[in-house]
């Protein structure tokens, strides 16, 4: 390979695809958009709020998302997958492996009153294992 293909070779490495740059642009709208949901309130966030933010036109968010509700509904999921990572991590230090934690936790999660005293201790049980 000469000197020539190295560089250009270099040079590809560090400019980034089309839909590298797509999905970089439309993390940042949606991260601005969710911190804007979060200081203002979902209902009091225009999209020309966010779109200002970035140094954008509105017209140019419509490229990324259809709407105010889908930019919503992806930060929802965002959390949610944030939450499931922060909650196999956990799991994943602990001493119990397959679905039971998940599972025992989920129920632990759930209204309580529904639990008989038996699987309350025996969810009890398999914590104090797993800690």
């Amino acid at each position: 390979m000469s000197g020539r293909d190295r560089q250009l070779a270099a040079w590809n490495d560090t400019v980034q695809t089309r839909d590298q740059q797509f999905n970089l642009k439309r993390t940042a709208l949606l991260k601005e958009a969710a911190r804007a949901f979060s200081s203002q309130g979902y209902h009091a966030t225009s999209l020309d709020d966010v779109a200002k933010t970035l140094g954008v036109t509105k017209p140019a968010l419509y490229y990324y998302i259809k709407n105010k509700q889908e930019i919503l509904f992806e930060c929802h999921m965002l959390s949610q997958d944030l939450g499931d990572r922060a909650f196999d991590e956990h799991v994943g230090k602990s001493k119990l492996s397959g679905p039971m934690p998940r599972i025992s936790h989920m129920l632990v999660l759930t209204d309580k009153g529904q639990l008989n005293a038996d699987l309350v201790e025996l969810l009890k049980a398999s914590y104090l294992r797993s800690h």
